[in-house]
């Protein structure tokens, strides 16, 4: 949020009194700003999933003009049904490419870029934060503007949902109450739920 001389400015000053290393950057980017997907597909599908996928983000995309990046991993594979479930997580390149530049400015090189239910979902999935680990748990990071909602199943599946509160002034009751359309339809979707 800060203009970009002041930001610049104080990156560089950080990076040269931590010892930074300038090739290990992971950009992560708000839940808000990334639209994921959970598709199901035949397991024959798996031979050409690079094609296929791309297909399903063109579909996803709403013009030429607003084209996205976008990454995508296995997350459920079923050989007894010959079903995979894969999960797209898709981005519009002019928003990432405002941050990339801005990040080749300050010198800075990311190795890759995930969104923020990725990264809780690896923190978590970590058992470093006492959450989590082998069980299931749902996980909410409350912004001002919007509360993501972060359901982990302890086998490495989880689903995420960002929700917008219409006040400013919201109470962990109407939170809890957004989220029930989210909640409700975890069970069969992930899981433990």
């Amino acid at each position: 949020e800060l203009p970009d001389t002041q930001l610049n400015s104080q990156v560089r000053q950080f990076t040269k009194s931590n010892g930074f290393n300038h090739e290990n950057v992971v950009v992560g980017l708000p839940r808000d700003h990334v639209i994921v997907r959970e598709i199901e597909f035949p397991l024959d599908v798996e031979e050409n999933l690079e094609r296929v996928i791309q297909f399903q983000v063109e579909k996803f995309e709403p013009s030429e003009e607003e084209s996205s990046y976008y990454d995508f991993r296995i997350t459920e594979r079923d050989e007894e049904t010959r079903r995979i479930v894969v999960q797209v997580a898709m981005v519009r390149q002019e928003y990432l490419d405002h941050y990339l530049k801005l990040f080749r400015e300050l010198d800075l090189f990311p190795a890759s870029v995930t969104y923020s239910g990725q990264g809780y979902r690896g923190l978590i999935g970590s058992g470093k934060t006492g959450l989590g680990g082998k069980e299931a748990c749902l996980v909410f990071r409350i912004e001002p503007s919007h509360t993501e909602v972060l359901a982990l199943d302890g086998a490495g599946s989880f689903l995420s949902q960002t929700i917008a509160p219409k006040e400013d002034n919201v109470t962990v009751d109407e939170i809890l109450g957004l989220a029930d359309p989210f909640i409700s339809g975890l069970e069969g979707q992930i899981g433990s739920f």
